[in-house]
């Protein structure tokens, strides 16, 4: 975007000092983890032919610097977000940071006539250096566009998701005119540049296949405000404002995407009870599997990176892993753990496989298969393992049911929570990325990080956005 060629310089104190004071880190009203920082009043337009497609720009200079040239009342220009490449200094933003200037429901001033039909996003760097076309750059911009997408209802194609220089692509701009209303040719840039990785933002935003988000049952990709109630066997959908009676008193839910057979889409997950006096996964989809020896407990997971949850049992007696259909080369079981170890599998490395994981609570040792221990957490702190950072990819973390204190590994540390709450870490919002929250079983009340609380069950319900083999040990009567 040439309006912001001037701010390439991340020396300037005075112009980010300014900046910095006259701001607050306060979140987005319309994009949960972006942080909202205003442009000027009244840089936009108010009204426009609709959220038709979706630009992706570069700044031709850095993210901090640039937002405040833009924020200026005499730059003529705008955009609705902004993402961070890299944390170039001490006092830079982290890297995938996401900034919002321009509320959703007006028309930013970024891509000339394509305005009033057009959102748009600013990304840190320079069309002629891939160095800022970070990683969590790209993981950041395209569960934004996506969201986007989703909220507006524009396809997740590259018709509808286009660089500001689109109009280099001849089929593009010969497809613009008559099916978005727009001159594809009044734009003279030509950012993002060569160096931009279409395939891989593309497949971020539209990813082949995925197992479907903790607990969403509606298939939004967003975790549900759900609970099970023992005494009667039924699942109480707050986000599907739906009941359904499917248990009985000694059952165990344990939702997941074990009817992901066909289209490997993780459009929404099952609802499944374990029986333990038979070993028996109960679907109310019409099947019943019997699987596990006595005194196992379910640790289902997609072990095979085929988009499908796995019926899968833990010993604690024996440490023994059993997975319905083997584990490949022959090998019926695998012997990790028992005793005092807890099961805490996840896709630790982020290739689509769950891996076979234990945490000892004693050292807070978390030790995969055949693998390292990694210490971590305080003494009393019990493993809350989710993709807190990185979409898809498990991350370590731990809760102190004394402090309400989170912590994760090689990130932040976090206070929410309360002595008798129960965490329930979920993609509340649809990012791909788990948010900190707790239920607290004496008020019913959900809190989740940055939401208003809701109320929404009671003290004897069970929550389920931990894996069972975790609450079983922390929480047994819930």
């Amino acid at each position: 975007m040439t309006a912001i060629k001037n701010p390439k310089s991340k020396s300037s104190a005075l112009v980010l000092g300014i900046f910095a004071a006259a701001i607050s880190a306060e979140a987005s009203g319309d994009y949960g983890p972006a942080v909202w920082r205003p442009c000027c009043n009244g840089k936009w337009y108010t009204t426009g032919n609709g959220k038709k497609f979706y630009v992706e720009h570069d700044m031709e200079g850095y993210y901090l610097s640039a937002i405040a040239y833009l924020n200026q009342c005499g730059v003529s220009a705008s955009v609705h977000y902004a993402v961070n490449g890299k944390q170039d200094t001490g006092s830079d933003a982290p890297p995938g940071e996401v900034s919002q200037m321009v509320a959703d429901i007006y028309y930013a001033w970024h891509a000339s006539c394509w305005n009033q039909s057009s959102m748009g996003t600013e990304h840190e760097g320079f069309a002629n250096n891939p160095a800022w076309y970070t990683e969590a750059m790209y993981q950041a911009s395209a569960l934004l566009t996506r969201a986007k997408a989703d909220k507006y209802g524009f396809a997740k194609d590259r018709n509808h998701i286009v660089g500001h220089g689109e109009k280099a692509n001849s089929a593009w701009a010969s497809w613009a005119g008559p099916n978005l209303g727009i001159n594809a040719y009044c734009n003279t840039h030509t950012d993002p540049g060569p160096y931009w990785d279409w395939n891989h933002f593309m497949a971020l935003i539209t990813p082949a296949s995925r197992i479907a988000t903790t607990c969403d049952f509606n298939g939004d990709h967003k975790t549900d405000l759900v609970f099970y109630r023992p005494s009667t066997g039924e699942w109480a959908d707050l986000d599907g404002f739906w009941v359904s009676q499917w248990g009985q008193a000694g059952d165990i839910p344990i939702p997941g995407d074990y009817n992901n057979w066909v289209l490997h889409d993780g459009a929404s997950q099952d609802i499944v009870v374990f029986r333990p006096s038979t070993r028996e996964w109960i679907s109310r989809d019409g099947w019943t599997a019997q699987w596990g020896q006595p005194g196992d407990i379910p640790v289902p997971a997609d072990y095979d990176n085929d988009k499908v949850t796995d019926i899968c049992t833990y010993s604690p007696s024996t440490g023994n892993w059993w997975k319905r259909g083997g584990w490949g080369f022959g090998i019926d079981h695998i012997q990790w753990g028992g005793g005092t170890y807890v099961p805490v599998p996840g896709d630790y490395n982020g290739d689509g496989w769950a891996e076979i994981w234990v945490f000892d609570p004693g050292p807070r040792n978390w030790i995969p298969l055949n693998g390292t221990a990694i210490q971590w957490g305080q003494v009393g702190d019990i493993p809350v393992p989710g993709c807190y950072v990185t979409p898809g990819k498990t991350e370590i973390c731990t809760y102190n049911r004394t402090t309400g204190m989170w912590y994760l590994r090689n990130g932040w540390s976090v206070q929410w929570g309360q002595p008798g709450d129960i965490p329930v870490p979920g993609d509340y919002d649809g990012d791909g990325r788990d948010e900190i929250a707790v239920w607290r079983p004496s008020t019913g009340d959900w809190f989740v990080y940055g939401k208003a609380a809701v109320r929404y069950g009671t003290s004897t319900d069970r929550v389920m956005q931990l894996p069972y083999a975790i609450r079983r040990l922390y929480w047994p009567n819930n």
